[in-house]
């Protein structure tokens, strides 16, 4: 799939956003084990951070490793989303003062 140009040609016509989506696991891939090393990732990054703020950086929090989200999660974010664009559009179509 690496080399298919055919694919390439099609996620290159994709919006940007659809492209810079973060991923999650499904449900069906996420064992025990894949749980335990999604926290060692986590950590690490924790510890990362923390290493390089001693010396005084200042970074910024680090990623998590992706959870699988359910349908109830997806639907709250989407409700989210839906009221977020409804304020905005709302300030939006205020007249300036």
């Amino acid at each position: 799939m690496a080399t298919d140009e055919d694919l390439a040609a099609e996620v290159a016509k994709l919006p940007e956003a659809n492209r810079t989506a973060s991923w999650s696991r499904s449900q069906r891939d996420y064992t025990a084990e894949v749980e335990m090393l999604s926290a060692v990732f986590d950590r690490i990054g924790e510890l990362i951070r923390v290493t390089a703020a001693t010396r005084g950086a200042r970074g910024r929090q680090p990623q998590l490793a992706p959870r699988p989200v359910n349908a109830v999660e997806q639907e709250r974010k989407r409700m989210a989303q839906v009221k977020h664009q409804k304020l905005a559009d709302r300030l939006l179509r205020r007249p300036a003062r």
